[in-house]
This record gives structure tokens, C-alpha cells and sequence, in this order.
């Protein structure tokens, strides 16, 4: 029986705990550890997440990576997925999705797709890594034993999670794609907050993992092109992500 460990990052969001709280214990999978990591909250988190049988420890951390990488280090879990306070499970049956997909089978890497708000967001193939996240970092499944000694690198801010999935592909062997949403993602984190950061710490990545630096513009500027797509033109940019 595979054991998924759903980790969660917070601080001072109880609100969001609690809606990322009720999309867990709603799983029909039940073989699944919940591991909390958070930065000293003062919002009642603590008094809250007591009784919720999680695996729970608040203490200082050096920003949301440093804090991914605290409750990693404690999964014990077959699989891990990165659900931080305020995102969701897609609907009450992913993780038993997830389940049917294994079967017998071994992956070191699995994706879905993602609902954004009221869109649905479609993932692009494992090898276009490259040209940037390929989904959700929430609707990302990680095999335990294939991430072994890797770690978020805290140097990168807002995309450290991006480095850190290339490097987790790099050592993986067999991936697969889960055409099912895994995660409702809320909009207005870290990474939206911080595009323009973002997209140039995707640059500095793929530079210093030797990709073709005349691609690595590329990418950089069709980046730039869709964020500014998105806000100008919000309806023509989601018509580009809806599922065919």
C-alpha cells in the first residue's frame, strides 16, 4: 500500500490551513501522513492543528524553501506532494487517482494538470521542463527514494521549486502524466507575486545547468510574452491553456 506524504509550509495563514486541512481529510485514500512545518504563526495555527493528528513543528526557518525542506526531511512517505496552506486537493478522490495509476508500477515522478480559480490548467509534457514549470508545483508527485540528498536550493526565492523538479527529472527514470486536475491551486502565491523574479532565477537555473544559452533566452522572452498576455488579455490566454 503506497503511503503519501502531503506536506504543508505556513505561516499565519489559518484560514488557508484550515481549507487545505478539510481537502486532505477528505481523501478516500486514507494512507497518507500530513506534515506541517510553520514559521512561528500567532494567528491560533498551533491551538488549531493539535488535535489534527498531523506531524507538526513550528520553528524560525529561512523562508518557504528552507521550510519545504524541514518537512521533507521528516516524510515517510512513498510519495510526497507539496500542499502549502490555502491550495487543495482538485476533488476528494485525487490521491486515490494517484493510487490506481500506480498499480504495480514503480515512477520516480508523476504530474496532473491544475484548476486555477475557475480554469482548468493543462501540463505540458515532462521534457519541456526547460521551457518552465510544467504544471503546478502542488500537482507535482515526487518519489521519495529518487529525491534522496536533494534539497531546495534557498539561494532562489521565488523558483527554487523549478530548480529543484529539473534536478529531481535529471535522476528520474520513468515519469508519468496524470490527465486528472491534482491540485486547486490559489491563485496569488509567491511565484505570481514575483513573476519577473521568477522568470529571471528560471534563467539563472537553466544557465548554470548548461542548457543552450540561445534557448535559454528564448524561453526567457516567450516567458515574458505569456505573462504579459495573461494581463492584458486574460480570456485569450486561458483559451491557450484549456484542455483539447
Amino acid at each position: 500500500m503506497t503511503l503519501f506524504s502531503v506536506i504543508t509550509v505556513t505561516k499565519n495563514n489559518l484560514p488557508g490551513l484550515r481549507k487545505t486541512y478539510a481537502s486532505i481529510l477528505k481523501q478516500s485514500w486514507m494512507d497518507y501522513e500530513w506534515i506541517v512545518q510553520d514559521g512561528l504563526s500567532n494567528d491560533g495555527t498551533a491551538e488549531f492543528i493539535k488535535e489534527k493528528g498531523a506531524d507538526y513543528e513550528c520553528t524560525k526557518d529561512g523562508g518557504i524553501y528552507d521550510a519545504m525542506n524541514k518537512a521533507m526531511a521528516r516524510a515517510r512517505g512513498d510519495y510526497l506532494i507539496f500542499m502549502n496552506a490555502g491550495d487543495a486537493f482538485a476533488d476528494n478522490n485525487v490521491l486515490e487517482q494517484i493510487q490506481d495509476r500506480l498499480g504495480e508500477n514503480t515512477y520516480d515522478f508523476l504530474y496532473g494538470d491544475a484548476l486555477e480559480g475557475e480554469h482548468y490548467k493543462t501540463a505540458r509534457r515532462a521534457d519541456k521542463i526547460g521551457q518552465g514549470m510544467i504544471t503546478h508545483h502542488q500537482a507535482m508527485i515526487y518519489a521519495r527514494e529518487s529525491i534522496d540528498g536533494l534539497k531546495y536550493n534557498t539561494d532562489y526565492l521565488v523558483a527554487a521549486d523549478y530548480e529543484f523538479t529539473l534536478r529531481a527529472l535529471q535522476k528520474s527514470d520513468a515519469t508519468a502524466h496524470l490527465n486528472f486536475p491534482v491540485c486547486a491551486y490559489e491563485p496569488g502565491g509567491v511565484a505570481q507575486q514575483n513573476a519577473l523574479q521568477g522568470r529571471i532565477e528560471q534563467f539563472k537555473i537553466r544557465r548554470a545547468l548548461d542548457y543552450n544559452v540561445f534557448e535559454n533566452a528564448f524561453v526567457f522572452t516567450g516567458q515574458s510574452g505569456l505573462h504579459a498576455l495573461r494581463t492584458i488579455f486574460p480570456k485569450l490566454y486561458w483559451m491557450l491553456k484549456a484542455p483539447r
